[in-house]
């Protein structure tokens, strides 16, 4: 099974979110219907990055280790105007 790991930012551009899924079109659909608790008050969302991820293995078994961020990776950096 492939994994990737994506970035939401909501419409007002003013939070992001970091996850890592199977179907990223899938995961989008329910971050916009409120099934995630954590980015659910921030509704709607769109994609503004998403890869495949090469070292799943390292990822899914320690994610917390993994995060990943726009903050993090300065390459991952948008500007939010």
């Amino acid at each position: 099974m492939m994994y990737y790991v994506y970035i939401l930012l909501n419409d007002s551009k003013t939070r992001t979110y970091t996850g890592v899924t199977s179907d990223v079109d899938k995961r989008l659909g329910e971050h916009n219907a409120g099934r995630v608790k954590s980015s659910n008050p921030y509704r709607p969302h769109k994609v503004i990055y998403h890869d495949f991820l090469r070292w799943v293995q390292t990822c899914c078994t320690s994610f917390s280790v993994f995060w990943l961020g726009i903050f993090k990776f300065p390459s991952l950096r948008l500007k939010m105007a």
